[in-house]
Formats: C-alpha cells, structure tokens, sequence
C-alpha cells in the first residue's frame, strides 16, 4: 500500500492550518485576519512616520522664523547705531 492510503490509520497531514471547526474558523479567514493585522501595523508606522515629519517641518519653521527675528533686530539695532552717528562730525587728524 502507498503512504497516500486512505486504510492507513496515522497518516501524516497537509499543509494547513490549525483551526477549530465548530468556530467556523476556517484557513481563509485566518489567513485574511492576518493580512488584516499586517496592514494595520503598516498603517500605523505609517502614521507615526507622519507624525514624525510633521513635528520636524513645525520645527524647522520655529528656527526659521527665531533667524528672521535675530536678524531683523541686528539690521534694527545697526540702523539706529547709524544714525545715532549721522549727526556727529568724525575729525581725523
């Protein structure tokens, strides 16, 4: 007899899945439930990943905007030095 008989009391499984039958859980919608929890994971790395990115873009903009600020009190702070000195003759000798 070949080891595929049916008579054959211990015969060795398929490859399939181990689901309970009187759940009606079968190998299908297992297998979905996977694909499911994969996607969802994905999903959420996904979103942390955005958040990430978003955090680093206020961030970029918060320098941006502290630089302008330095730079405009420098140019303002120039400006009235200037013209503090607008009005006194400078002799050399």
């Amino acid at each position: 007899m070949p080891l595929t008989s049916p008579y054959i009391a211990f015969r060795r499984r398929t490859e399939k899945m181990q689901t309970r039958k009187n759940r009606k859980n079968d190998e299908t919608s297992y297998e979905k439930m996977l694909k499911l929890k994969r996607d969802l994971t994905r999903a959420v790395t996904l979103l942390e990943m955005i958040k990430r990115r978003e955090k680093s873009k206020r961030e970029v903009l918060r320098l941006t905007l502290e630089v302008f600020e330095k730079r405009f009190v420098l140019c303002f702070n120039e400006c009235q030095s200037y013209q503090m000195f607008d009005g006194i003759e400078i002799i050399v000798t």
